[in-house]
């Protein structure tokens, strides 16, 4: 292994996808977290660092000077994100260092919404009308004052998922809303102190996509336009995905024009983005856009679909190495998620047999653990990957495959 990259937390899926990219490539991983992170992770993934250094990522300033030395003293070629909360910081060590990153004065606004969306407000990114407020009485005037019509968004402006969001339909739900968007003042698992500013935006109408791009040297590879599935109502929750996105190639082209406005307005240069966003009756609108490889499995679908691995792009892109982003095959692919509403004690999952164009079936729990949380309706238990010669056949397989599927729990 010639070469060293330094990864920022591995808390996610996607971050393990990237480590064994990494290791594929002949490129040695190194780990920045905290001590009693990393004691809670597995003994194999541990052994896939090369080293790993501990710093305290709730005093930014002091971790970026430990992190610099370490980098210099191991000959570091390349900085990846594996925990989304920890970009910002990745960025500004990234740009000390002299290596491929995106822009430093522009690190802020890929983590935190509220920056984000003033930044799409300059570039005149097409986006949901937005009113950041730190008290319910702000939030009311906000509303008022931009004529922001129901139905609403309310939700943190520096968190991850579906964590303290909600849809609001009158000024009467606000306070609940805002109140639950501010619950979580800490981030889990490094408790870096969250920004607990309240985002109320726009609700946009229409089918929501994600769009996985490979940048480099400023300049944009799309591999995937994925649609997304959720749960709908009041507090929307995924629940699956689907590559790729059937659109017509005049929405196609419109989408990913307003992607890289938005990747350009926040300053991307290398690396991986995931772009959240709604084809609305008055065309393509950005919810977000994340400076990291996404979450839910969406990579593994990508490259069940098109043979493209976005972790090894990502890695390529971090050590100045032009990506290898050519499909190597057509089709789709699609996850579900198996989830549940109910709380109590998982004892298995019943109806989970192998079936042609399955390719993953996968429990994340196991007997005994107990299932259910305060901050989600719906539970991941599991999920199912399938295969398919077109989007509709993968959905129709994953839905059935899932469909068949009982999880099992006891009180």
């Amino acid at each position: 292994m010639t070469r060293g990259v330094l990864l920022f937390g591995a808390e996610s899926s996607a971050a393990e996808d990237v480590v064994d990219a990494a290791r594929d490539l002949g490129v040695s991983v190194h780990l920045a977290t905290h001590s009693e992170v990393y004691d809670r992770y597995s003994d194999g993934l541990r052994k896939k660092f090369t080293g790993t250094v501990f710093t305290d990522f709730r005093s930014p300033q002091t971790a970026l000077e430990e992190l610099e030395l370490y980098c210099t003293t191991q000959g570091i070629s390349g900085v990846l994100v594996g925990w989304e909360f920890l970009s910002p910081l990745a960025t500004r060590l990234a740009a000390r260092l002299g290596l491929p990153g995106h822009d430093v004065d522009r690190a802020d606004a890929v983590r935190n919404k509220g920056s984000m969306a003033e930044l799409f407000g300059k570039y005149a990114v097409p986006s949901p009308l937005c009113v950041a407020a730190t008290s319910v009485d702000a939030a009311a005037a906000g509303i008022r004052a931009g004529r922001l019509a129901f139905p609403l968004v309310v939700k943190p402006a520096e968190n991850a998922g579906s964590v303290g969001v909600a849809v609001i339909d009158s000024l009467d739900e606000l306070p609940e809303a805002f109140e639950r968007a501010r619950q979580w003042s800490l981030e889990f698992p490094y408790g870096i102190p969250l920004d607990t500013t309240v985002l109320v935006q726009e609700y946009l109408e229409g089918p929501e996509f994600s769009i996985e791009t490979v940048a480099f040297e400023g300049a944009f590879d799309h591999l995937a336009i994925v649609q997304k599935f959720t749960t709908g109502g009041g507090i929307c929750e995924e629940t699956g995905h689907t590559v790729p996105a059937q659109l017509d190639s005049a929405t196609r082209a419109s989408v990913l024009d307003v992607v890289e406005q938005g990747l350009t307005a926040l300053g991307v240069r290398n690396g991986v983005t995931h772009t959240e966003l709604k084809v609305t009756p008055d065309g393509p609108r950005i919810i977000e856009v994340g400076a990291r490889p996404p979450g839910g499995h969406i990579m593994k679908v990508v490259e069940h679909a098109t043979g493209i691995s976005e972790a090894r792009s990502y890695v390529q892109a971090a050590i100045g190495r032009r990506p290898d982003t050519r499909p190597l095959r057509t089709g789709a692919a699609a996850i579900r998620f198996i989830s549940t509403p109910e709380h109590g004690v998982f004892s298995g999952l019943s109806g989970a047999h192998p079936t042609k164009g399955v390719v993953a079936l996968q429990s994340y729990a196991a007997p005994g653990d107990r299932i259910g949380n305060d901050y989600e309706r719906f539970t991941r238990i599991g999920h199912v990957i399938v295969r398919a010669s077109s989007p509709a056949q993968a959905n129709q397989l994953a839905d059935d495959v899932v469909a068949g599927i009982s999880i099992d729990l006891e009180n």
